[in-house]
């Protein structure tokens, strides 16, 4: 989305001339937006609906990048990963869709 502000900055000053094509990307960005935002509250609708899910429980890491101090050796514990019923993730998610469905 950035790159689209960026676009959207250089149209304003005359930097660039639009194309059809990206007037259309620069119109359709809040609507893109609000598409995304619907679905992300989907999936949190579908966090709280079933916590117990496996797939949520270690929850997603985003990853950093911070300097790096001088090595040291670290002794890391192997954690067992949870095992995952994939038929009850994809059951867990049509009843959600299907629920969401119904209330639309």
């Amino acid at each position: 989305m950035n790159d689209i502000q960026e676009v959207e900055k250089k149209i304003k000053t005359k930097e660039i001339q639009p194309t059809p094509e990206l007037l259309e990307k620069v119109q359709r960005r809040e609507k893109v937006k609000a598409e995304m935002d619907e679905v992300l509250g989907y999936l949190e609708l579908y966090k709280e609906s079933f916590p117990e899910n496996p797939a949520f429980a270690g929850g997603a890491k985003k990853a950093t990048k911070k300097p790096e101090a001088a090595p040291q050796q670290v002794v890391e514990p192997v954690v067992a990963e949870p095992a995952i019923d994939v038929s009850k993730v994809v059951e867990d998610a049509l009843s959600l869709v299907a629920d969401a469905v119904i209330f639309g």
